[in-house]
Formats: structure tokens, sequence, C-alpha cells
């Protein structure tokens, strides 16, 4: 794509969820959404898919974007979320990587059926799961909260939190780290840390006690600006990304507007939005 300096100036959202994983709204509706916030330059992060990468090649948006994903893995006792990007997703390495979560994931949704059949006392059908996943769709937690909503079980948050507490999975669908980052390398992709504040309040840590283990492991950068990040947030990763020259980006981690706090274009807690993000200068110059 021949860039302009509409591009330039417009608002850059990289991290995006569609019907693919989690996220509630079909890519053409994001689309539209994007234009409509003047948003020029985005990536759909699909959680451990690329069916809205290889969609939005057929739909040729009009718009700058780069084939984005966010890897579920877990590093020692911590879980992390690998953000790739500019990949090769026809590379063998990031398929079978791909491959292995996706029925991991499968395995895990079907427990969580199981033990939702119990917890709300009704025959679940197949059906409906099955039809999203020949779409290519990862099951997740949200698709089994939608159609017990459907079913009249309660509300969306109360029906979700029923699930997190009583239906809960033991199996494991995430990737060892490492073999995550060297499996999207040999995909040629640029790889960033999502969320790092997620991780500190998850694992109680400060990620700056984590990030040398993690530029040693092959990172490329940080997702120094995200909708649960404070500004004060911002500012202590922006200077762990100068300290070790390490790629910025930031993005609304979007899944849809039932998904409070999260607004599509919005790059941090209160609300600002962004023009320039090392990531998208770095893709630009390897294209």
């Amino acid at each position: 794509m021949q860039l302009g300096d509409d591009f330039m100036e417009t608002y850059k959202d990289m991290h995006i969820h569609s019907t693919h994983s989690d996220g509630s709204d079909k890519i053409p509706f994001l689309l539209e959404q994007l234009k409509e916030k003047n948003i020029g330059t985005f990536a759909i992060t699909d959680h451990d898919s690329i069916e809205g990468v290889k969609e939005l090649e057929l739909l040729d948006p009009s718009l700058e974007w780069y084939p984005g994903v966010e890897i579920s893995t877990i590093y020692k006792t911590h879980k992390i979320h690998l953000l790739g990007y500019g990949f090769d997703y026809n590379n063998i390495e990031m398929k079978n990587l791909l491959n292995w979560i996706k029925n991991q994931r499968r395995l895990r949704f079907y427990n969580m059926v199981k033990n939702a059949e119990q917890e709300f006392q009704l025959e679940i059908p197949p059906t409906p799961f099955k039809q999203l996943e020949e779409k290519g769709t990862i099951l997740v937690r949200p698709h089994l909260m939608r159609y017990l909503v459907e079913q009249g079980c309660g509300e969306s948050s109360v029906v979700m939190k029923r699930i997190e507490e009583r239906c809960a999975s033991k199996i494991s669908y995430r990737a060892d780290l490492k073999w995550a980052i060297e499996s999207l390398k040999k995909a040629k992709a640029t790889l960033l840390i999502a969320h790092p504040k997620e991780i500190e309040n998850e694992s109680q840590i400060e990620f700056k006690e984590i990030i040398e283990e993690l530029i040693d492991l092959g990172i490329d950068g940080l997702e120094v600006y995200h909708s649960i990040h404070e500004l004060e947030d911002v500012k202590r990763y922006r200077e762990l990304a100068l300290k070790y020259h390490l790629l910025e980006s930031g993005g609304s981690d979007y899944h849809g507007s039932d998904r409070k706090g999260r607004i599509l274009g919005s790059v941090t807690k209160s609300g600002e939005k962004v023009k320039y993000l090392s990531l998208v200068e770095e893709l630009r110059r390897r294209k």
C-alpha cells in the first residue's frame, strides 16, 4: 500500500479483537467504526487466531493495516500475552503453534460446557459452537456466556461470573513463551509484550523485574499505551522502552461495546489517542 499524509495524521489502534476470538463485533462493522473514529492504522489481534487477518485480505479495507495476533503464553509463573505483527502466516512453525493452542482451547472449552451443564442444570448441544468452529472461530468463555444468556440463564455479567467461578477447566491452553517467540520469529513477526500492567496486577510484581529476561528471549517492544494503563503507567513503560531501545505500541484492546472501559481508538484509561507509534514506523519500514 502506498501511504499518503492522510495515514500519518490519523489515529492508531494496534490491539483490536473481532468475532474470530472473543470480540463481539464482526470485521466489516469494525471497519466502519474505524473510519468513523478517524483511525487510519490498525491491527486485528485476535487471541491465538489469524482468521481475521485472512478476512481483511479479502476485504481490502482501504485503511493501513498489519497482520496481528495475540498469543496466550506462560513464562515461569507469569501469564503473558504476546503480540505479533507483520508475520508470514503461512509459516509452518507458526501454524503448528496456533494449531496446538487451538486444540488445547477446544478441549478446555468443551470441558467448561460440561461443567456449565451441571451448574445451570440444562443440556447444552454442541451444534452452535461447532458452527462457530467451522468458520475458524476460537472458542472462548464469552461464546458460552452468550449462549447461556440466550437460554435465559441471566444477565451477561452474572452468567460470566458463574462460569468463571464454577465452570472453570484445569486444561491449560497457554504455550511456553520461549516456544511462542521462536515460532513467531521464524514467521518474521515483530513481537511485543501486551498490557504489562496486567502482568503486574496478576503476578504482583513490577514489570521492570522481568523485562531483561523477556528481552533476552527475543521481544522487540512493549505495549506502552493500553486502555487499562494510567498516564503514570504509560510514563513508566515509555522509560523502560527508551532505556532498552524497544519499540512502542498502543491499542484499545477493544472487544465490543459490551466491554466497558475499552473504546475503539482510546489507548489509555483516561481515553487518550495516539497518532505516532514507533511500532508502526518499523512495520512501514519493513514493507
